[in-house]
């Protein structure tokens, strides 16, 4: 069984850029989606920084 370490780490970070994220969130007394959304912004293509790569995630 080949093992995709790539598509694991990008989804991996993606979870738990998500948790921190969110949990800091509520914190501040915000709801949590909105940690859940700077995630995802954060992880997107368009924003510099880590970005997961497209070709494994496809």
């Amino acid at each position: 069984m080949p093992h995709h370490t790539p598509l694991i780490s990008t989804i991996v970070v993606g979870l738990v850029l998500a948790f921190v994220l969110a949990a800091l969130a509520q914190r501040v007394r915000l709801s949590p989606l909105i940690g859940y959304l700077v995630a995802g912004v954060l992880m997107g293509p368009a924003t510099p920084g880590f970005v997961g790569d497209q070709q494994v995630a496809n």
